[in-house]
Formats: C-alpha cells, sequence, structure tokens
C-alpha cells in the first residue's frame, strides 16, 4: 500500500471517531441534547454556550472567535501541528493504526508543505468548504448599515432612542461611551424579527434587482425553505458594527445580555439544518478604531471594541481589535494596509505620510496563566517584527487593578499601564513553560492557579520600560549596526 491508499483508508476510519470522543482528549465536553458544548480554549471563554461539537456532522466551532472544523484541526489547533501530524496522531491515539504503520507512514516518509496543504483540502470538512464564500466587502457594508438603521428605528418607536434604556444605560454609564461614540461606533439594540419589514423595504430599495437574494452571501443570514424567506436567528443583546480600517461595516458582534457574552452575527449554523439555507461564517473580521485626532504613530492592538475604544480614546492611537487571537494572520495584513488608509480616514498629527513607530499589544491580565493566548500573541508579534520589520512591546499591568485595560483606564489607573521589552518577556515565559512542562508533561495541562504561581516568581525581576527607554530590537532598528568597511575607516 503506497502512502496516499493508506493515508485514505485512516481518514476515512478516524472519521468514524465521533468528534466529541477527539475532542474529549484535550478539554471538557458537556452534552445537551445532539451537541456537546464546552468553554472554547482558543480565546477566553468563561461562559459555557459559545463552543459546541456535533458527532453527526462530524464538526465543532466556536460561534464567538468563529473558527471550527474537524476532529483532526482541533487537534491541530491545540497542539500547534500540521493537519497531517494531527491526523496520523488521533489514528495513533484511538488505535486506528498501529505504532509500527505509525513510524512507516509518517515518521519515515517526508511531506512537503504542498504535500500537507493538499491533504488538508481534500480531507476537511464539508463546513469549512461550504461556508467559505462571503459576499464582497461593498455589499457587507450597505447590507449591514441598512440592518443597523431599521434596528435602531425599531428602538426608537419603543424608547424614543436609538436605543433601548438598558443597552443605553451599559453604554454610556459602564462603558464610559458619548453618544457621538455610539453613533460613530454603530452600537444598536439587537432587535426581534419584526425588523426584517422595514429590513426588507430598504433592501428591496438600495438592491432592486436582486432584492432580498442579496443577503445571499452575507454572513447571520440565511433562508428559511420552511418560511419562505431570508430571516436571521435571534439574540438578545447589543449589537456593534465592526469596521475595516476604511470604516467600511464587515461584521457585527453581538454582546448578548445574558451573561455578557459575545458571539458573532454568523449564519454557519446552517450546515447542520437542511431546511436552512445560504447560511455563511462571520469569517472573524479584525475592527479598527479611529481616534478623533490621530496623535502618536503606535498602533494597539486588543481584544474587543470596547477596551479598543477607551485607547483610542485616551492614547491617540489607532487600535486594532481581535476578536479571539487565532486570526492573527489577517492582524499582520491589516497592518501591512492600514498606513495608506490613514490618510483617507482621519486627521493625524505629523508630517505625511503616515508611518508607523511601533506596534503594541493589550491583552487582558490573565494571559499570565492563559498558555494558548500568549503562545498565539508571541507568534503574531514575532511575524510583526520578522516580516514587517516594526518594533513591538507588550503592555501589561498588575491584575488585581483590572482584567482588562479599559478597566484601568475608567478607573484612573493609566499610569499603571507598564509597556515591556517583548524579547525579554518572551525569555521569561519560555523558562516559565520549560517549568510547567517538566512538572506537568505538557505546560498546557498546567492548573491555572500553578501557571500564575511561577509566572509571579518568573516575571517578579522582570522590569518594564521607562518612558523614552528602547526595546533592542527597537534600539538596533533606528541604529543598525555599521558595515565592516565603516568600522575600518
Amino acid at each position: 500500500m503506497n502512502k496516499k491508499e493508506f493515508i485514505d483508508d485512516m481518514m476515512e476510519k478516524i472519521k468514524e471517531i465521533p468528534t466529541s470522543d477527539i475532542l474529549s482528549t484535550r478539554i471538557t465536553l458537556v452534552q445537551k441534547g445532539m451537541n456537546h458544548h464546552a468553554l472554547c480554549p482558543f480565546h477566553h471563554d468563561k461562559h459555557m454556550g459559545s463552543f459546541s461539537a456535533n458527532d453527526h456532522k462530524g464538526i465543532w466551532k466556536c460561534f464567538s472567535c468563529d473558527i471550527g472544523g474537524d476532529g483532526i484541526k482541533f487537534i491541530a489547533e491545540m497542539d500547534e501541528i500540521n493537519y497531517l501530524e494531527a491526523g496520523f496522531k488521533v489514528a495513533l491515539m484511538f488505535n486506528v493504526i498501529t505504532d509500527e504503520q505509525y513510524d512507516t507512514y509518517f515518521n519515515h516518509k517526508r511531506y512537503s508543505k504542498d504535500d500537507v496543504k493538499k491533504i488538508e483540502e481534500r480531507y476537511i470538512v464539508k463546513e469549512k468548504k461550504e461556508l467559505k464564500k462571503i459576499a464582497p466587502v461593498e455589499v457587507l457594508d450597505a447590507v449591514f448599515r441598512l440592518f443597523i438603521e431599521s434596528s435602531r428605528l425599531m428602538a426608537r418607536k419603543k424608547s424614543g432612542k436609538m436605543l433601548l434604556p438598558e443597552d443605553e444605560t451599559m453604554l454610556k454609564d459602564v462603558r464610559g461611551l458619548t453618544d457621538k461614540r455610539i453613533d460613530e461606533g454603530l452600537y444598536f439594540t439587537f432587535p426581534n424579527r419584526w425588523v426584517l419589514k422595514d429590513f426588507t423595504a430598504r433592501i428591496n430599495k438600495a438592491f432592486p434587482k436582486k432584492g432580498m437574494d442579496i443577503l445571499k452571501d452575507v454572513p447571520g443570514f440565511f433562508y428559511d425553505t420552511k418560511e419562505e424567506r431570508y430571516t436571521f436567528p435571534k439574540a438578545k443583546g447589543i449589537g456593534i458594527g465592526i469596521k475595516n480600517e476604511y470604516g467600511q461595516v464587515i461584521g457585527i458582534q453581538i454582546r448578548l445580555h445574558e451573561g455578557g457574552r459575545y458571539k458573532w452575527f454568523s449564519s454557519s449554523f446552517t450546515i447542520a439544518r437542511e431546511d436552512l439555507t445560504h447560511g455563511t461564517s462571520s469569517g472573524s473580521p479584525i475592527d479598527v478604531v479611529y481616534p478623533e485626532v490621530v496623535t502618536n504613530r503606535n498602533i494597539i492592538i486588543t481584544e474587543g471594541r470596547f477596551k479598543a475604544e477607551q485607547i483610542a480614546k485616551e492614547v491617540g492611537s489607532i487600535t486594532i481589535s481581535v476578536q479571539g487571537i487565532t486570526t492573527w494572520r489577517k492582524v499582520v495584513q491589516l497592518i501591512k494596509r492600514l498606513p495608506q488608509a490613514v490618510e483617507k480616514m482621519c486627521e493625524y498629527q505629523g508630517d505625511k505620510p503616515f508611518t508607523i513607530h511601533t506596534i503594541m499589544t493589550a491583552f487582558d491580565a490573565d494571559i499570565k496563566y492563559n498558555i494558548n493566548v500568549y503562545q498565539q500573541l508571541k507568534d503574531m508579534t514575532d511575524t510583526i517584527e520578522q516580516e514587517l520589520g516594526y518594533p513591538t512591546y507588550y503592555l501589561y499591568w498588575d491584575a488585581e487593578l483590572g482584567k482588562g485595560i479599559d478597566d484601568l483606564i475608567l478607573n484612573g489607573h493609566k499610569d499603571k499601564i507598564h509597556r515591556y521589552d517583548k524579547e525579554q518577556w518572551d525569555k521569561k515565559y519560555d523558562k516559565l513553560i520549560e517549568r510547567l512542562d517538566a512538572m506537568f508533561g505538557k505546560a498546557k495541562q498546567a492548573p491555572d492557579e500553578d501557571v500564575e504561581y511561577y509566572f509571579d516568581i518568573y516575571f517578579k525581576e522582570v522590569a518594564f520600560l521607562k518612558k523614552g527607554e528602547l526595546s533592542q530590537f527597537h534600539y538596533h532598528r533606528l541604529h543598525p549596526k555599521k558595515t565592516n568597511e565603516e568600522e575600518a575607516i
């Protein structure tokens, strides 16, 4: 049997293994009906419900950070290995193959990156392929804005304002947003389906040729064959219009009333329903928040719109908001495009053209015991420095002052947010992981309290940078070493 035939046979047998069984080797699942639920291991998930696995369809998905796949893809993401390696790992784990076959067809065979890519494309679940297509940005922007307008109109009819009272209180009193920021940030009370009457009229007027069929590839909308109409999933919460670097609305996120959880406005769930068609994934878009005036050339990357709002307001930095650090490749591509977009989008102090000075990251303080998030963060910042050449810094603070950077800003502790040399931080974290690997077999299996305990020990002597101090990477970028010829002179 050649390696292709062997892999075909192995993959078919793996697909007979319940997805929940594979996932259970890494996380704790709770069964509810036909689905299994868990806390998502790929973002700071604190409430059950976003992450779901379906054995019948052979897929898993997180509806908050919008990543998913089959059981093999889950192991690949968790163990940070490629799809083929994960397939062999699962096969060995569930006795689909023997140790001898593992050595023969994996350890003693060479697979190029192209080989692995082709294998993944051949076996990756139907969900990944069918939900890949998303409407053009121009269509997304037009449709989402019409949906937000209809939703705000619905709220005005109920309360006289563009938000219902409880949502206005949360945004103004808790999050500290002004009416202007609420309007420009495209916040709205997520509507019930009574909004469809007004929304349908707006769509038909804006797209007279296609009408409601324009929603076919727009995340969040789907066609119900029983009701014979386009509709959207129910939710109670605050909608947030997610905007790209040109201010176009490319997605909607919902801050749910119950539990304060976040989820994407997505219709990818339709893959599991025969009576629903035309659903598509949100695509996990990256959000860009501009301050009224850009006062510096530092770009800050954080988690979530509310944190980004406070950062942009307080420090005058363009802020990139991610909803799940696993989307960091999109962040790198966005940073490449950003300088050109800035000149069209906002005012900024300084000489033209706009250039980026540094990149700073401001992730929640519990990153100290969330090894998965830290390693994704490190991969992202490594790539930014190596491929784009921008110096990167980590922003961090005492967790007792607040979990998120917005907590510190709103509570008057902005001066307690410190900047750290990425290279020094990474070296300490590598030693921390080595210690945990030795103690628990794998650092990721260590309890949070143990990770936090050893983090405090290892980072006790790591000093933050004072104003004007540069990291070694930053210093050498500004002062490149002289060539041998220059030194000889």
